[in-house]
């Protein structure tokens, strides 16, 4: 019953279309892009777009050529049997999607009875995905002349006139790549100085060029967003002095130093670059930084500033200067074979003397208020035992 009612609403707009007459007014078919480059295998998709100019419509028809050698047509409805092209929203009711693979020809016509359509709207959209090794194809909507009402049409609402007098086609290439986006930034990597403890001595025993790499597994890296900053100095890959080495997926960079760097401070290198997609990446590297030696302290972290102001301080009093010269401290030492650990044992000492005589003090305290008497000579109320041994 369905198939009989849309055979009987294609026929009805052929036959809308096909009666349509001459008229000087101007509708166009176009693809929209008209060209662009796809991913080679992925899903790609184009915009039949109407334009009425001005003009009400009440139906149109529309037949489209590909290569079916190059790319495959994606269904654009998998509710109905057989293959079809997405509908638009140009109009009320859509018929006759067809595709035929065989061939290369796609059909669709499109009416509306209560609204006619009027200005530029999406017609359809062909979904496609290429074929492997293809690289370029056209997509064409058949039009053979103005009058001429066996190719695509435009009807006008009130006379159902022909009103098509162009079309505008696609060409389209491919590339290839990833289907999805590429979201990954590229990745940078310091091959010459390689860490931060290379020393410029090390750096000019490797060749004395610094050596940076570049990669990206995604749309691939632009060259022209290249920018390496060395101490302040940027270098750029046109440069006579940065060898570029390479493809898109990976660049390798060598740089000859305008300038002498520093052997006795620490200096820094900086990359910045982007692929084809815009991901920005930045990466620095400081190195030739001296090696940090503490100064006379023993059992002491170099990072630990803390740890290493309070062992200064105390090493530094006068107090501490007469204990460790004691004779008893010298015999601690020779038993020990250090100051750390008799130096530890006393400052232990300090802090239980404080602690004892803060008690001692403490007890007393509640010893003499449990003890006084009032002007009466009565003693005081007690809301707390005390137990005093």
């Amino acid at each position: 019953m369905i198939s009989t009612i849309r055979k009987i609403s294609t026929v009805f707009s052929i036959l809308v279309l096909t009666l349509a007459s001459v008229s000087v007014q101007a509708a166009t078919f176009s693809i929209s892009p008209t060209s662009k480059e796809f991913v080679e295998g992925c899903h790609s998709s184009v915009d039949i777009m109407i334009d009425t100019n001005g003009v009400d419509s009440n139906a149109a028809d529309i037949e489209i050529s590909y290569n079916p050698a190059q790319i495959t047509i994606v269904d654009g409805d998998a509710n109905i049997a057989g293959k079809q092209i997405k509908k638009g929203t140009a109009y009320e009711t859509y018929l006759g999607n067809q595709v035929d693979e065989s061939t290369g020809i796609i059909r669709l016509a499109a009416m509306s009875i209560m609204n006619p359509f009027n200005g530029n709207a999406k017609f359809a959209t062909i979904q496609f995905k290429s074929k492997v090794d293809i690289k370029t194809t056209d997509i064409s909507i058949r039009f053979t002349g103005v009058g001429d009402t066996l190719d695509s049409n435009i009807a006008e609402f009130t006379t159902s006139d022909d009103i098509l007098t162009g079309v505008t086609n696609g060409s389209f290439t491919f590339r290839t790549g990833p289907c999805f986006p590429d979201s990954q930034k590229p990745s940078i990597q310091f091959l010459n100085p390689s860490s931060s403890s290379d020393t410029m001595e090390e750096i000019n025993t490797a060749g004395g060029k610094f050596i940076v790499r570049v990669l990206d597994s995604g749309d691939g890296v632009d060259l022209d967003t290249v920018v390496i900053t060395i101490n302040g100095v940027k270098y750029y890959p046109t440069d006579s002095d940065v060898e570029v080495s390479g493809d898109k997926g990976s660049y390798t960079f060598k740089i000859t130093l305008r300038d002498g760097l520093p052997n006795d401070k620490p200096s820094e290198i900086t990359v910045e670059v982007s692929d084809f997609t815009g991901n920005k990446a930045k990466r620095k590297l400081v190195f030739n930084t001296p090696e940090i030696v503490c100064p006379e302290l023993e059992e002491c972290t170099c990072g630990d500033e803390e740890v290493k102001t309070m062992v200064q301080v105390i090493n530094s009093s006068p107090v501490t200067e007469n204990i460790m010269k004691s004779d008893i401290m010298q015999k601690f030492m020779k038993v020990t074979g250090s100051a750390a650990f008799p130096l530890m044992w006393l400052i232990f000492l300090i802090i239980g003397f404080i602690l004892g005589w803060l008690g001692k003090s403490y007890y007393r305290r509640i010893k003499d208020s449990a003890d006084r008497k009032d002007r009466d000579g009565n003693n005081f109320k007690k809301n707390k035992k005390v137990n005093i041994k």
